[in-house]
Formats: structure tokens, sequence, C-alpha cells
């Protein structure tokens, strides 16, 4: 994959981030009358979203490298 296609490549990373975002925000907004213990599920719901989005994208920063290092070895890139 040249550094072109890697640019215009979407990040997957951005939903879970975008999806954490909802998840904060449209519970408290919608429900206004929700108990304690539903918000605090919605805030560790997002929280888990967060950590997820981050272990994407650290694959995401990670997997370039991995094969822009393979490439100067001269070996084939693998899909």
């Amino acid at each position: 994959m040249s550094a072109k296609e890697r640019d215009t490549t979407a990040s997957a990373s951005i939903w879970y981030f975008l999806g954490a975002v909802f998840v904060f925000v449209l519970p408290n907004q919608l429900f206004a009358d929700l108990d304690w213990w539903v918000r605090m599920l919605f805030i560790a719901v997002g929280v888990a979203m967060i950590v997820a989005g981050f272990v994407q994208l650290r694959r995401e920063m990670l997997r370039p490298r991995a094969s822009a290092s393979s490439e100067a070895d001269g070996d084939p890139p693998t899909a």
C-alpha cells in the first residue's frame, strides 16, 4: 500500500469516539428523569467505547510502520 492510499483510507477509530460522544450526551438529553444508576451505566459504556477507540487507534498507527519496515527489507507486503 502506497502512502497516498494510506492517507485516503478512513479511520475506524473515529467511529468509536463518535459513538462515545453520543452515549455520553443523548441519554441525558433525551431522558432527563433517568435514575442515577442508569446514568452511571451510560458513563461506563462511554468510557469503555473510548478505551476501545484508543486500542483501535493504536492498531491503526502501528500498522503502517510494520508494512513500511517490511517493504524496506525487500519482503513482499502482506495483506
